[in-house]
C-alpha cells in the first residue's frame, strides 16, 4: 500500500427514490446510465452541493433522507480519481413536475431491482444500485 493521501475530486451523487424506484440519468453525449449529481463546488457544503445539482439537472427540490455510502474511484470518462458522496433522496413535492437540463440530461428512467439491470453504467455506480436493491425490503 502506497503512503500517497488521495488527490482527486470530490462529486454527490443521488440515489432518488419515489415509489420504490430510483431515478437514473443519462448524460447529454454519454451511451451509459449514471445517478444524478455531480461535483461540489469550491466552498460549497456537500449536502448543498447535492440539492443544488438535483435543482440544476432536474428542476425539483430533493429532501436529504440520509448518506448511503461514500466511495473512492477512478471515473473513465473524467479519467480521474474522485470521493463520492452517495445520499438516499426524497421528493420534497412527489407531484412536483421535472423540468430536466437538455443540456446536463438526455434521458430519464425510474429503475427498481428486477429492471435496473437492463441498462449500462460505468461499473461503481452498477455496484451501488445492486447493493441498494439487496438492502431495500421486496
Amino acid at each position: 500500500m502506497s503512503n500517497s493521501h488521495f488527490v482527486g475530486k470530490v462529486a454527490q451523487k443521488a440515489l432518488l427514490i419515489k415509489d420504490g424506484k430510483v431515478l437514473i440519468t443519462r448524460d447529454s453525449g454519454d451511451d451509459v446510465w449514471e445517478l444524478p449529481g455531480g461535483r461540489l463546488d469550491e466552498g460549497e457544503e456537500p449536502k448543498e452541493g447535492i440539492l443544488r445539482e438535483i435543482r440544476e439537472e432536474l428542476g425539483v427540490e430533493g429532501k436529504i433522507e440520509g448518506i448511503f455510502q461514500v466511495r473512492a474511484m477512478y471515473h473513465p470518462r473524467d479519467k480521474a480519481d474522485i470521493l463520492v458522496v452517495y445520499y438516499i433522496i426524497s421528493l420534497v413535492d412527489e407531484t412536483a413536475e421535472f423540468k430536466v437540463d437538455p443540456e446536463e440530461v438526455a434521458e430519464m428512467a425510474w429503475v427498481d431491482r428486477e429492471s435496473y439491470v437492463a441498462y449500462s453504467y460505468f461499473s461503481e455506480y452498477k455496484s451501488i444500485l445492486t447493493e441498494y436493491f439487496t438492502k431495500v425490503s421486496v
